[in-house]
């Protein structure tokens, strides 16, 4: 019997337990989903993939201690095949960068609907990569922002600007580490985005992070 046959044996971590319920009640009564296990943080996960066969990981980013993407790396080390679910919140542009740089197989929005999770799930246990459109959306615009960033010059300022930007600082945080203005920030910022091309964070995350910026 092939793998597609097979029940899919799928952990669920999150640290809200109203979502953990929520997303049992949109899995118990597939056929072809096993839910193995439910947990509440990524150190209970750990434990439980250790001691049980699983197949697919739908984890929350945003998770104390360690987030969903830090769990994916130590998961995928101990088991190179395990496919990992990442789910997040709209917006989140620098995570979306994660996502691709460890080569995780799925990021949907967390408030995804039940026939868009089973896709995702199938999809990536089958060996294909599943993107939300929204998440598709916002990678894709940062991705064709502008081309040619190699010949894009940078002040010594924009690029400390940029630097704090991706370590996700906020404006008032920039201002006080570098000793400005918030206004002087927002002028940085505005001419960081017209520099590089990009309407949107993700632009910027994602050309701080391919020219070691950060």
């Amino acid at each position: 019997m092939s793998r597609v046959e097979d029940k899919i044996n799928v952990i669920i971590v999150d640290d809200h337990q109203m979502f953990l319920e929520g997303m049992e009640l949109l899995l118990r009564d597939e056929g072809n989903i096993n839910i193995v296990a439910i947990v509440k943080n990524a150190h209970e996960a750990i434990k439980v993939f250790n001691n049980v066969k699983i197949d697919v990981v739908i984890t929350d980013y945003d998770m104390p201690e360690m987030n969903g993407i830090e769990l994916a790396k130590i998961l995928k080390k101990e088991k190179e095949s395990i496919k990992v679910v990442l789910l997040t919140s709209f917006g989140a542009s620098k995570i979306i960068l994660e996502v691709l740089k460890y080569k995780i197989e799925g990021c949907l929005l967390k408030n995804t609907g039940k026939n868009e999770l089973l896709s995702a799930i199938k999809a990536v246990n089958t060996g294909n990569k599943y993107f939300s459109e929204e998440v598709k959306k916002i990678y894709t615009e940062g991705v064709f922002a502008k081309e040619g960033n190699e010949e894009i010059k940078l002040s010594v300022r924009e690029e400390e600007v940029l630097s704090l930007i991706a370590k996700e600082k906020k404006t008032h945080e920039i201002a006080e580490v570098l000793f400005i203005s918030f206004n002087t920030v927002e002028t940085h910022r505005k001419n960081l985005m017209k520099k590089i091309g990009t309407n949107n964070m993700i632009g910027l995350f994602k050309y701080a992070f391919e020219n070691n910026v950060v």
